[in-house]
C-alpha cells in the first residue's frame, strides 16, 4: 500500500516471509495526489487523465499487479529464487527491480539486476527512483521481440538470467507474442510474471481453464517456444485493493 510522503515521493512496504518487510521508495512520474496505485476497473478513463511526460504513460503509473508482484516475491523462502542475474522487462518506475534487490540484499544474495523498459523516458525514470533507494542496479533499452537488444543484454551479463520478473506486461494480445519471443531469447531458469485479466474473463479460455485470453495466449506460445507455464503461488491469481492478478512462472523445459 502507498503512503504519501510528499506530492511526489511515496513509500510502499511489502512484508518478508521471516517477518520483517522492505519498503521502496518512489517518486512517480505521473502526479496523481499521493494515490500511486491504480486498479484495473479506473484504467482507461485515468490513461487518459494523468499528466506525464512519457508517450505512453502506462509505464509512469503503479498498477495492482506490481503490488502483487512485490508481495509473492517477499513471501518467497530465499531458496525459491533460482541463482543468476535478475532481469526485470518493462520496468516503469521500477518497484518489482528495486523491491526484489532489496529482498536480496536482505537475504545476502549477491546478484546483478537489470530493469529494462522500451521507454527512454521510464528508463530515466526507473534510474531516479534506483538512485533514491540507494541499491545496486543497471538500465537498459530493451524492445520485446528485438533479438539484437536481447543478445546485447546477454553478452554485458555474461551468462543466462537466473531470474526474469515482469508485470503488467499482457497490455493487449499484440503484446504477448514479442513478450514470449523475448523471455525464451533470454533463456532465464525461471520468469515470473504478474498480469490483470483484461480479455476474455467469461470466454472459451476460461472454460478451458485459463483465467483470461491473455492467459490462454501466453500458456499456448510459451508451450510453443520450450517454456513451462505454471501457476506462481498457491492459487492462480490473488486480489489487491478488490483487483484480481494473475500470477504465472514461465520455466525452461530442459
Amino acid at each position: 500500500m502507498a503512503r504519501a510522503l510528499s506530492r511526489k515521493l511515496s513509500s510502499h512496504s511489502f512484508p518478508r516471509c521471516d517477518g520483517a518487510a522492505i519498503a521502496v521508495l518512489l517518486r512517480p512520474s505521473a502526479e496523481d495526489g499521493g494515490d500511486s496505485w491504480r486498479g484495473e476497473g479506473r484504467m482507461q478513463s485515468e490513461r487518459r487523465a494523468i499528466h506525464s511526460p512519457f508517450a505512453d504513460d502506462t509505464g509512469s503509473t503503479l498498477w495492482a499487479s506490481a503490488a502483487a508482484l512485490c508481495a509473492h516475491l517477499a513471501s518467497l523462502d530465499p531458496a525459491a529464487l533460482p541463482a543468476g542475474p535478475r532481469v526485470e522487462l518493462g520496468t516503469g518506475l521500477g518497484l518489482c527491480g528495486i523491491a526484489l534487490a532489496k529482498l536480496d540484499a536482505a537475504r545476502g544474495v549477491r546478484e546483478p539486476l537489470v530493469c529494462t523498459d522500451g521507454s527512454d523516458d521510464a528508463l530515466r525514470a526507473c534510474r531516479d527512483n534506483i538512485a533514491l533507494n540507494d541499491i545496486r542496479a543497471e538500465t537498459e533499452r530493451l524492445e520485446w521481440g528485438n533479438v539484437r537488444q536481447a543478445e546485447a543484454l546477454l553478452r554485458r551479463l555474461g551468462r543466462r538470467p537466473g531470474l526474469i520478473i515482469g508485470s503488467d506486461l499482457t497490455y493487449s494480445l499484440d503484446s504477448i507474442p514479442p513478450l514470449v519471443q523475448t523471455v525464451a531469447a533470454l533463456g532465464a531458469t525461471a520468469t515470473l510474471l504478474a498480469f490483470p485479466p483484461r480479455i476474455g474473463a467469461g470466454s472459451l479460455a476460461v472454460r478451458d481453464g485459463f483465467r483470461c485470453e491473455e492467459h490462454a495466449r501466453l500458456a499456448r506460445l510459451a508451450k510453443q517456444a520450450g517454456l513451462v507455464v505454471r501457476q506462481a503461488g498457491p492459487s492462480l491469481s490473488t486480489h489487491v485493493n478488490g483487483e484480481e492478478v494473475v500470477l504465472l512462472s514461465l520455466e525452461r523445459g530442459d
